[in-house]
């Protein structure tokens, strides 16, 4: 059991005074959780949902209407928000709401030396965390003068100064780069190694999926799931009560599951190893002697009790598009038809050849056919290249497409063979079908 950081309870917040005798709506309400030391806690949940009034909550921002909240065991109703600062710090969602010295040096200095540090300590906390975020080289340029994406690193910059047991970061990698945002939760892991927890406010899906340890689902105000993110990101009936819908990683695995693919991948990384080991496990069961041709794709003998694996499986459009609510319009009919080479490797010597000789076996035939004689020879030579490339285990769909491409190519040199074919003349010089004759 983690050491509690954060505890939260039976939270209640609205924004306003009450006018004309009624309450306005609450923003929060029932909210109760504990969050511990080392957790990577992701707050998920549509715009409006509560997530940015909940996060105010733990740097003292917003003060609970009823319930209360604990940072590091101090009462936010009670504690200012400069000791608080020493605890939670917050990086906005606009990072032009925290930048205002002179140079980015200065800062990042300024939350540490509001904190009481020593001179000596700020410098070190001040070089190895633009170290960390590759902000020297803009050390001494104003931070409102440089792109968005380098703003957001030199709020968050200032904020991991402070070395604060909680971070609290809103969208912390949007408009950054895909190295920029990997640096930045490369330091959030490294940081829940010291116990540091880090509370995500996003609304990417994929990042939550790879990098939190735990998911807080909110939906108007209330706590609608608290769980680990494949419990929470994988199910698709809690995002849409939400208004949202799973990432495309999962999306793309639930489509896929048809040909051994797990239903519920978080990573590339696990949808691959999950494909790769479905298709050893196939090719492991498959009969074991060299005479038994193996079934067509889609088909099994009367016996075999697995389900039929399906040439082709048919992905949602949406798939290629990014992480959305689930209310958002979509295609009705446009799909993609995702079709799968499947086959299986056999045991003859052919396929145990080193992949280099296959390659000289093909090459040979194909410099046959460049250096033909004859229409006839081009013929058997295109045969003997086809048959010596299906008993490689090239797949038909392939082999198929392979003719298709170079089709037009052969289709004219049997037009312009007549021009080559110059029979009852001298002839200087023959390159394959290239002749030079004497007239």
């Amino acid at each position: 059991m983690l050491e509690p950081l954060v505890v939260i309870d039976d939270l209640a917040f609205h924004y306003g005074e009450p006018a004309g005798g009624a309450a306005p709506p609450f923003a929060l309400q029932g909210i109760t959780l504990t969050i511990g030391r080392g957790e990577i806690v992701a707050v998920i949940g549509h715009n409006g949902s509560g997530k940015s009034t909940l996060a105010r909550h733990l740097n003292g921002l917003l003060r609970p209407t009823a319930g209360r909240v604990l940072v590091a065991g101090y009462d936010t109703r009670r504690t200012s928000v400069a000791r608080l600062a020493a605890h939670a710090g917050y990086a906005f969602q606009n990072p032009d709401h925290q930048l205002f010295a002179p140079t980015v040096a200065a800062d990042v200095a300024f939350g540490p030396r509001n904190l009481g540090v020593a001179p000596v300590e700020i410098d070190r906390r001040v070089a190895s965390t633009l170290a960390a975020l590759d902000l020297e080289a803009v050390a001494e340029r104003h931070p409102l003068l440089l792109g968005h994406g380098t703003r957001r690193l030199v709020a968050l910059a200032g904020v991991l100064a402070l070395d604060p047991e909680l971070l609290v970061l809103d969208e912390p990698t949007a408009g950054l780069d895909r190295q920029a945002a990997e640096r930045v939760l490369g330091l959030v892991a490294a940081g829940r190694q010291r116990g540091v927890s880090t509370l995500l406010i996003t609304h990417d899906l994929a990042l939550v999926a790879r990098h939190a340890t735990r998911v807080l689902l909110l939906q108007d105000g209330r706590l609608l799931a608290d769980g680990p993110p494949r419990a929470i990101v994988t199910d698709e009936a809690l995002l849409a009560a939400a208004g949202l819908a799973p990432p495309v990683i999962v999306r793309l695995g639930r489509a896929l599951a048809p040909v051994g693919v797990r239903p519920d991948p978080l990573t590339v990384a696990e949808l691959s190893e999950s494909y790769v080991t479905g298709r050893q496990s196939a090719v492991s069961r498959q009969p074991s002697e060299d005479h038994v041709r193996t079934p067509k794709p889609g088909h099994r003998t009367s016996s075999d009790p697995r389900p039929p694996i399906p040439d082709s499986v048919v992905l949602p459009a949406e798939l290629g598009g990014r992480e959305g609510r689930a209310s958002d319009p979509q295609p009705s009919t446009p799909t993609t038809r995702v079709a799968f080479d499947v086959y299986h490797a056999g045991k003859s010597w052919l396929h145990q050849l080193d992949p280099r000789v296959k390659l000289l076996a093909v090459a040979v035939p194909a410099v046959g056919l460049v250096l033909a004689d004859g229409l006839g020879t081009m013929a058997v030579t295109i045969i003997a290249v086809h048959l010596l490339l299906r008993m490689a285990a090239v797949p038909v769909r392939r082999l198929l497409g392979i003719w298709r491409a170079i089709a037009p190519l052969l289709l004219l040199i049997i037009a312009l063979w007549p021009i080559f074919d110059r029979k009852g003349t001298t002839v200087l010089v023959e390159i394959g079908w290239f002749q030079v004759t004497a007239e």
